[in-house]
């Protein structure tokens, strides 16, 4: 049904109202857009109409195919999915073993254009506080979801980056905002079955700041030195 649209109007618009990622091989470079509604009710038409400008972003990753899905070739039943990914659940498997996907964790379009700027960064008792400039490059106001995330420069296993903080901030036209995003020790850190407890090891880690979790917009190196956060 969504070919036969597409085939017949360029401009067919795809809404979907569902509570997963679907299979959208087969139609989705077929059709002008993709809206992901979930279940917002009546707001869908004050965004197609241009009433409300979208600033949500996907809190799942949408893959290119069910194949790519690391349960599928897993034991399953009608009753029982096995997930074996371990700390690699979700996106962290898809940004860990670099696997092409459709649409990435935090993901979303919207009718402004954000340029991300770094901005630098403070310490206070509790942590560093990392600093970011958003612009609206565009001549209508939007928001804009960014999102941190740190990758550990690795002594042992963990996943390829962790989403830790995540700011949303309205901006008009032609403006900028300054984010502040302050980051305690306990942000580097993971659980440690073999001791028991929670650990944060000293080392590298960067900083990754993204419109997504595919899309990484700025880059900020740090080391644990001592249970202290230090700049390099």
């Amino acid at each position: 049904m969504i070919l036969q649209s597409a085939n017949c109007n360029a401009n067919t618009i795809v809404i979907l109202f569902t509570g997963a990622a679907i299979d959208m091989s087969r139609w989705k470079d077929k059709v002008a857009a993709i809206v992901f509604a979930g279940f917002c009710g009546e707001a869908l038409a004050n965004i197609l109409t241009g009433e409300i400008n979208p600033s949500g972003k996907l809190s799942e990753t949408f893959p290119l195919k069910i194949e790519d899905i690391p349960s599928f070739n897993k034991y399953q039943n009608s009753c029982i999915t096995r997930y074996e990914e371990g700390v690699d659940v979700g996106y962290r498997y898809y940004n860990s073993y670099n696997v092409d996907v459709l649409y990435p964790f935090g993901y979303g379009l919207s009718y402004s254009n954000f340029e991300y700027s770094k901005s630098g960064t403070d310490y206070d008792q509790e942590g560093i506080i990392i600093k970011y400039r958003i612009k609206n490059n565009s001549v209508v106001a939007g928001k804009e979801i960014s999102q941190v995330y740190i990758r550990p420069l690795r002594y042992i296993y963990r996943p390829e980056l962790e989403l830790k903080e995540f700011s949303k901030d309205e901006i008009e036209p032609g403006a900028s905002v300054e984010v502040k995003i302050k980051l305690s020790l306990d942000a580097f850190g993971y659980y440690s079955v073999g001791l028991d407890k929670w650990v944060t090891d000293d080392g590298l880690y960067e900083v990754l700041v993204g419109s997504s979790s595919k899309d990484i917009r700025i880059k900020i190196l740090l080391k644990v030195e001592n249970n202290q956060i230090k700049m390099i």
